[in-house]
């Protein structure tokens, strides 16, 4: 039944990228602060002879990469980390848990099991999100106005712009996490280029951006703007793979086939990623619009989790429309009820 879950939080802010960092990190000291500390404790305990020193070393490292490139955002991040009175570089341990996962082991770990649809015809990105369930407390839909570039709406872990959602410019995106053989320090953290991706005026916008950066890790960037084909974006520490999706394509948590990055099939959890994806293909193909996504989803044995004892859980679960610029979501696990929707003017 509808209203059985608390709300997720929202936030609007607006203006000048430190007056939007600040207004974000003010407004979720709590969240931030509490998800700093489950994020660096996980980490710690996660990682073999992992130190604080150590963990502080990379994340300053990741935030100056970061810093050095991108003025926008660091200036907003800077504001938000100023106001919730912790430093800029902690904020990279509070967003970016997956890749200072993999950079703290040396390889990609076997994490996460978010399971998303992409479809151009018609046009939305439709999935769930699926984390550690310290991720979330920390929910948030952030609507970002500045004064320069697209506005954006979007589900994100509180003090970071953007994670999946839709810009003012008709561009929906959305990420899951890949297992990479290849990492590095010095590179894009996922979150970052999240935020990045959201900013983008166009698909090719964030392709040529990607194509001429090195990233921490292996994620994949779905995508989909106003107009032409949809676009899937693969990474590893070591390259990245663009793919273009004329009609319909399902992606778990696994390299694409005809990736040639990575392959996949040792992957511990190789085969159950390739069953979501098919379980999921399967369910949207019965979708009539965005009002019926949690019930076709409720109805899954493998793409829906629940089991909050064990390391992941579906947090949230969404339906992105880039042509009415609306987000569609709801706190997870998914249940067959009313979702909450929220419109870009």
């Amino acid at each position: 039944m509808a209203g059985t879950k608390a709300q997720v939080e929202t936030l609007t802010v607006t203006g000048a990228f430190s007056t939007m960092g600040h207004a974000h990190g003010e407004a979720c000291r709590r969240e931030i602060r509490a998800l700093l500390a489950d994020r660096t404790e996980i980490l710690l305990r996660e990682s073999r002879d992992l130190r604080p020193t150590r963990l502080e070393a990379i994340c300053r490292t990741i935030w100056g990469y970061l810093a050095a490139r991108y003025s926008n955002l660091t200036e907003e991040l800077t504001a938000t980390a100023e106001a919730a009175d912790i430093a800029p570089w902690q904020l990279i341990v509070a967003g970016a848990y997956t890749d200072l996962l993999n950079v703290c082991q040396g390889t990609g770990s076997a994490y996460g099991e978010c399971t998303l649809g992409l479809s151009v015809s018609p046009r939305f990105i439709a999935g769930t999100w699926d984390s550690h369930p310290s991720a979330e407390e920390a929910l948030l839909l952030l609507h970002r106005r500045p004064d320069v570039g697209p506005a954006t709406l979007a589900l994100t872990t509180a003090g970071w712009p953007a994670q999946q959602g839709v810009n003012s410019d008709g561009l929906a995106f959305a990420i899951a996490n890949l297992t990479p053989r290849h990492v590095r320090v010095e590179g894009l953290p996922y979150i970052a280029a999240n935020a990045l991706l959201a900013a983008s005026r166009s698909p090719d916008e964030f392709v040529r951006l990607a194509e001429r950066e090195n990233f921490c890790s292996g994620h994949s960037y779905i995508f989909i703007g106003l107009e032409g084909p949809a676009r899937v974006v693969q990474t590893t520490g070591a390259g990245v793979d663009v793919e273009t999706v004329t009609s319909f394509a399902t992606i778990a948590n696994h390299y694409r086939s005809a990736s040639p990055l990575d392959d996949n099939r040792a992957y511990v959890n190789y085969e159950g990623s390739c069953k979501r994806e098919t379980e999921l293909h399967s369910v949207l193909a019965r979708l009539s619009g965005p009002a019926a996504f949690a019930h076709v989803v409720a109805g899954t044995t493998l793409v829906n989790r629940t089991d909050v004892r064990g390391a992941v859980v579906t947090c949230a679960y969404f339906y992105l429309d880039p042509v009415r610029r609306e987000v569609w979501y709801q706190r997870g696990p998914v249940e067959d009820e009313e979702m909450n929707v929220a419109r870009l003017p």
